[in-house]
């Protein structure tokens, strides 16, 4: 068995049967069980390991591929493996497994130390009502941090919104930035040094002879702002004789004037984005203690907000190796799945215990991960796809191969994705191979056909898919918007009726309207706040501080 290693896999090649053969290789290795630290990122996911990994054993023997896997991973003859089947199979029914999500396993771990940063044992894990805590955030806020909110939402013309979802996302990130104290007067003074400088370029322009209109048009400013709007072509030129309306008036005295010009502006956008950065991350600051505070009040993490706190633990509270050693299982093996979804959080809790597993040389250890880095479905949550590459490279004894053959498509779909990726310049693929014949893609592209044709068109080929003798259940149909889905899924049902036909969208109940109204009608009658009353007013369409009738009829 190779003690190291990473495997990259497309989506149907094999992933969840190359991680239960490491596994049940493992067990016949004479690994507990509970040492065997096994991750994956959804609920459905953790079971379908469990239950396939019990699966296997209970039927091991039957499946000639798994067997002969089985025997490349363990080195043992199949009459060995089959004659410690029950064995095995009984140590797995009564060990306490350790089968997880990521989630769960950093939640693990909070609960069991909770009492090092203040936090209650039995928290709730929920998602944050944004609404109420913003609302909330704002409430807590003295005048010297609601005044510091207003200057800097009004300086950077950003709506709150946006700034507590960059809260929000600082916060989910746990990023760090040092405070850089900026006088926001030097602002001021860096403004009027551009200002010289551009009035100078303005003065030679209007007085030279040879400047046309269109020169003239482009030095009609008066201010910094106007500057700003009239040069964003100009100031984009590494010379004033790049500027084809400059050319005939350019001479080497106004040109070191020009270049004195753009790094003046150029210091100015340095010196701003510092004031901004420090002014943004010192109201995030306020707001990461507020959240810390409503959190413990009410009782209640969110996923985010546990990663950050097992974070802290490791980092400030206590020694990560007490950590560990006081978890129920001492981990020697570790089985990483989907690791594109891992975030750069999560990897660093995880990483005393890789760095630990990959430092023994004496003890038999291992570390396995398996992902398809041409995707990260976390990446909203900062799942980051380029730790794969980097963890590999990080830690050199560690071994990557490819898995390159697709046992969930057809030949036709996995050349039609080869043809696709292999054309994307300076992109890493690997081209997949089939062992399913057949198969049929088409795309619709032509834009100018009206929906109705583009719909009779995809009926008629699944008529005539249906006619050739293809199961319903084998077609799948791919749409580029919601309401494409909608709508062709609508005009299917009409000419199809005896067909079942099932959607799958990204469109969230909770964005339509009336949900919403509901929604705030809730929590006006939960939370008896004026702004939920308005909020279902204004989406109604009703007069604002209208009060809510409650009579039924």
């Amino acid at each position: 068995m190779k003690k190291f290693l990473a495997l990259k896999a497309s989506a149907g090649s094999g992933k969840t049967f190359a991680l239960t053969v490491r596994y049940i290789s493992l067990l016949l290795l004479d690994v507990n069980p509970t040492e065997i630290l096994t991750l994956t990122f959804t609920n459905k996911a953790a079971n379908e390991m469990s239950e396939r990994i019990y699966k296997t054993l209970s039927t091991l023997g039957d499946d000639e591929a798994y067997l002969t896997a089985i025997q490349e991973q363990s080195g043992l003859t199949s009459a060995k493996i089959l004659g410690k089947k029950s064995e095995l199979l009984k140590k797995y029914r009564n060990a306490e497994l350790s089968i997880y999500t990521i989630d769960k396993f950093v939640n693990k771990i909070l609960r069991e130390f909770s009492g090092y940063i203040n936090i209650s044992d039995d928290f709730e894990i929920r998602e944050d009502d944004v609404e109420h805590l913003s609302y909330k955030f704002l409430q807590s806020l003295d005048i010297e941090h609601f005044d510091k909110l207003i200057d800097f939402s009004l300086y950077e013309a950003k709506k709150f919104n946006s700034i507590f979802d960059l809260f929000k996302n600082l916060l989910e990130k746990n990023e760090k930035f040092d405070i850089v104290n900026i006088d926001s007067t030097l602002i001021n003074l860096q403004k009027q040094e551009v200002l010289n400088d551009a009035y100078k370029i303005k003065e030679h322009i209007l007085n030279c002879d040879l400047a046309s209109n269109a020169a003239i048009k482009a030095v009609d400013f008066n201010s910094f702002e106007e500057l700003l709007v009239k040069g964003k072509s100009w100031l984009a030129k590494a010379s004033m004789y790049e500027y084809t309306y400059f050319k005939k008036c350019a001479n080497e005295d106004i040109d070191l004037i020009f270049s004195s010009l753009k790094q003046k502006v150029n210091d100015y956008y340095k010196l701003r984005g510092a004031y901004s950065l420090s002014s943004l991350y010192e109201l995030y600051l306020i707001f990461k203690d507020f959240k810390t505070s409503y959190n413990r009040d009410k009782n209640y993490l969110e996923f985010n907000d546990i990663s950050n706190l097992v974070y802290e633990l490791l980092h400030n509270k206590i020694e990560r190796d007490f950590l560990y050693f006081r978890l129920d299982s001492s981990y020697s093996h570790i089985l990483m799945d989907e690791f594109q979804d891992t975030s750069l959080l999560q990897f660093n809790i995880l990483k005393p215990i890789i760095d630990e597993i990959l430092s023994n040389e004496v003890e038999f250890k291992t570390f396995f991960y398996v992902g398809d880095t041409k995707q990260s479905i976390y990446r909203f949550r900062g799942g980051k796809r380029e730790l794969f590459d980097y963890v590999s490279r990080t830690y050199p004894q560690i071994e990557v191969e490819v898995l390159n053959t697709n046992y969930r498509s057809c030949e036709s779909i996995v050349g039609f994705v080869n043809e696709c990726f292999e054309k994307v310049p300076a992109y890493e693929y690997y081209a997949q191979q089939s062992i399913a014949k057949g198969g049929y893609i088409e795309v619709i592209e032509d834009a100018a056909l009206e929906e109705d044709d583009k719909y009779a068109t995809i009926a008629s080929k699944i008529a005539q898919l249906f006619k050739n003798g293809i199961n319903a259940n084998s077609i799948s149909i791919l749409t580029y918007t919601n309401a494409d889905v909608l709508a062709l899924y609508s005009y299917l049902q009409e000419k199809f009726p005896q067909v079942k036909i099932s959607t799958e969208m990204t469109s969230r109940l909770i964005n339509q309207e009336n949900v919403k109204a509901v929604i705030n009608a809730c929590k006006y009658l939960y939370y008896h706040e004026d702004i939920y009353r308005e909020n279902c007013n204004a989406i109604l369409g009703n007069e604002l501080l209208r009060p809510f009738d409650y009579s039924c009829d």
